[in-house]
């Protein structure tokens, strides 16, 4: 990774980017389960008011590390020895002030409470350091965090009369306004459960000053930077300025410390350096090298890098970085990495990164659709006129924690400008690979949600079902989709490994000399892992009425798997397939495995207009073309062959059947005989196609397998529009644009 960090820092310079300082010392204090509260001293070392710390306040929250485990002004701490009091009661979920008061009065009588903390009893901790810095630009921002650590002094002189402090604060913070998640968490402080609390600083002349706003960062990081050095430190880094940095190769002041940590939160909460070869790792102590003994690089150097990597994740999500699901999962919890897409040329802060993941919504209506996201991209980045000698490329990266303190480059890739504008653009075609008429039907489950507030019934999902076009995949929703495995009829899914990221990227991407191969793995994937669904969706939904829809709506509603959202995106998933593939839509519905779904689409209609006619609707649960789609794919002949033999009941009563009766009770019965004529005189020559292909004999491809559920699931007598179904005078012209399917 340092390599990349290294084109990025040059990059950043030559663009006159300004990327800040960094330090191996300064970092955020790591996120913990632990509860976590924000403890506000004034200037005589007492805590006025203990506060949550809201999530807006997490990205300015900062430390300094001083030895190991040891951090301020966050603090993890416990007061000791614990209340004698019963495990039912911390373990509510939800308190009233009178048990916190209750708590404090008999903490405040268990003698010999003590603060213990790693802080406390430090000799060589960050206040030291705090005491001897020089700022002449800034004095009086350094005034006040010296007054801090003066304040903290005083706070805990001692771990009694540090644990005595804070019962006083927590005593003050109780005649503020406290919700049931502060009063839980003063309560666990009380009885001697660990938390993590960040100090805070509210001098007497200045109550809007906080040690956690920008300007204390910058103040506190160039102290850091220029610290003074004792004479005999001087003299050892002297003597070593003749090491040569491995990535500038120039002599300079080498790193003989940890790398400087970065953090991402909320994917990487941890600060961890980019480079680390984890001392505690198993694989390291083989070399007897780890951290910066492994690599030799310059002091400068190494900040640079970590510098350039802030300044990019610093800013908010979607402007060059953004989470990115990976499709595995860490007890039932889907793990996150961090992608960061840098143009190293003037690009007007284009969201580049929005192409690879879609917004978070419950909901697909009201969000931005790749296609709406690939255009002004598009448009821009073609109107940029290339110069020469300038770098005109997209730097990719994909960062993952793989530890508790490593975290390592999980991809990379350094598409031309040209070349990424062609892929995005080559992606947005794949849109349009799906048959024109192919709809799913989705129930809008968050617009019920929302308006009733309750859970949604069946009567009200018929109300909420819209037939609607797949939409085209993000990158991230294709991992998202084959780390589900569907079993039991569609009903259910079991959590499997997603392929890897880097692969779906280098499909996206167009890499050369893969993408197209990945393509045909992925295709393969995901007809193994929703064949299940492709099968049993389409069952559902040809036996069903394509107006109510009534049976896919219990049967969608029945999983919590979300199986109608699920077929959208298989369906837009495998045309976007065939597209790399060059499985054009306007060829493979001309190719014979297409037609043999589509005749097996027709014959579970004519069956079902049979049974609605003749047997009074009593439908089957099977339906003759749904039986045999498995054996198709494997024997297209001997499937056929079957289906002649068993539809010729159903064919023989379509030809001789005729619409008697116009009452208004014969009216569904009449639309029945009227849709299967339609299907024998689509049937006819379809059969007669077939039947003079000499390519049925063998088992189909892993292509033409995802060409015969494409043609069994698009709709044989019209478009899912909406429409009503025709009256019992309507003509045989009225039924081909008959809502069905």
């Amino acid at each position: 990774m340092l390599i990349e960090l290294f084109q990025i820092a040059r990059n950043l310079t030559g663009q006159g980017i300004e990327t800040g300082l960094v330090h191996e010392d300064f970092g955020m204090p790591g996120l913990t389960s632990l509860p976590t509260l924000k403890a506000v001293l004034n200037e005589d070392g007492e805590i006025f008011r203990l506060m949550p710390v809201t999530k807006d306040e997490v990205p300015g929250l900062w430390t300094l590390k001083s030895g190991k485990k040891r951090y301020f002004p966050a603090v993890r701490l416990q007061l000791v020895p614990p209340l004698p009091i019963q495990a039912e009661l911390l373990a509510k979920k939800s308190m009233d002030i009178q048990e916190v008061r209750d708590l404090l009065e008999l903490a405040k009588r268990t003698s010999a409470r003590n603060f213990e903390s790693d802080i406390t009893n430090s000799d060589t901790n960050s206040r030291s350091r705090i005491r001897n810095w020089q700022h002449n630009e800034d004095a009086e921002t350094l005034v006040y965090i010296q007054g801090f650590a003066k304040a903290f002094d005083k706070f805990c002189e001692s771990p009694q009369i540090a644990a005595l402090n804070l019962l006083m604060g927590v005593e003050r913070t109780l005649h503020s306004p406290c919700d049931e998640k502060m009063l839980v968490t003063l309560a666990s402080l009380l009885a001697g459960t660990r938390i993590q609390l960040c100090f805070d600083f509210k001098p007497a002349n200045d109550f809007a000053f906080t040690i956690y706003s920008s300007r204390v960062s910058r103040v506190v990081l160039e102290c850091l930077v220029t610290e003074k050095v004792d004479p005999a430190e001087k003299k050892k880094i002297a003597n070593a300025m003749t090491s040569m940095c491995a990535l500038t190769g120039l002599n300079a002041e080498p790193l003989n410390t940890p790398f400087p940590e970065w953090s991402a939160p909320p994917i990487i909460n941890k600060p961890l350096p980019p480079f680390a070869k984890f001392s505690e790792a198993a694989c390291n102590f083989r070399y007897q090298r780890a951290g910066s003994e492994a690599f030799s690089i310059g002091l400068e150097t190494a900040r640079v890098l970590v510098a350039a990597l802030k300044v990019i994740t610093d800013k908010p999500q979607g402007h060059n970085w953004r989470a990115l699901r990976n499709g595995k999962f860490d007890k039932q919890r889907e793990r996150q990495d961090v992608l960061i897409v840098y143009p190293t040329l003037r690009t007007e802060e284009l969201p580049l990164v929005n192409l690879f993941a879609k917004e978070e919504q419950a909901q697909d209506d009201g969000t931005k659709q790749f296609q709406d996201q690939a255009r002004p991209v598009i448009e821009a980045l073609s109107r940029i006129v290339s110069v020469d000698q300038v770098p005109d490329y997209i730097i990719i990266l994909l960062i993952r924690q793989i530890s508790s303190g490593q975290i390592q480059l999980a991809y990379s890739a350094n598409p031309g400008r040209v070349e990424f504008v062609k892929a995005v653009d080559a992606w947005s075609g794949s849109a349009d690979n799906l048959p024109p008429n192919l709809r799913v039907p989705l129930i809008m489950r968050a617009k019920v949600d929302q308006t009733s507030k309750k859970s949604v019934t069946l009567k009200q999902a018929n109300k909420t079902v819209r037939w609607v076009k797949p939409k085209l995949l993000f990158p991230e929703e294709i991992s998202r989709l084959l780390s589900h495995q569907w079993i039991r009829s569609g009903a259910e899914t079991s959590t499997v490994e997603a392929p890897a990221v880097g692969q779906i990227l280098d499909l996206f991407l167009r890499k050369p000399g893969v993408w197209q191969d990945i393509a045909a793995s992925l295709l393969e994937v995901t007809l193994t892992r929703a064949s299940v669904l492709l099968t049993h969706a389409g069952h559902v939904l040809h036996r069903d009425d394509p107006i109510t829809l009534v049976n896919w709506s219990a049967f969608s509603l029945k999983s919590k798997a979300w199986p109608d959202y699920a077929l959208s995106q298989t369906l837009s998933l495998i045309g976007s397939l065939l597209y790399a593939m060059n499985s054009n839509v306007k060829n493979y519905v001309e190719e014979s495995a297409y037609q043999v779904g589509r005749l097996l689409a027709m014959m579970d209609e004519l069956h079902k207009c049979y049974c609605i006619a003749v047997r009074d609707g009593d439908v089957p649960n099977s339906l003759i073309g749904n039986g045999l789609l498995g054996r198709a794919a494997d024997s297209p002949a001997q499937a056929l062959a079957e289906l002649s033999e068993r539809s010729r009941i159903y064919m023989g009563w379509a030809k001789s059947v005729d619409v008697t009766d116009f009452g208004e009770k014969a009216k569904k019965k009449n639309i029945a005989i009227y849709s299967a004529r339609k299907v024998l005189r689509l049937a006819a020559p379809l059969c007669e196609q077939l039947h003079a292909t000499g390519s049925l004999d063998t088992e189909m491809s892993t292509v033409q397998k995802a060409h015969l559920f494409l043609g069994y699931l698009a709709p044989i007598l019209g478009q899912e529009d909406g429409r009503e179904i025709p009256s019992e005078a309507a003509t045989d012209t009225a039924d081909a644009t008959t809502t069905t399917n």
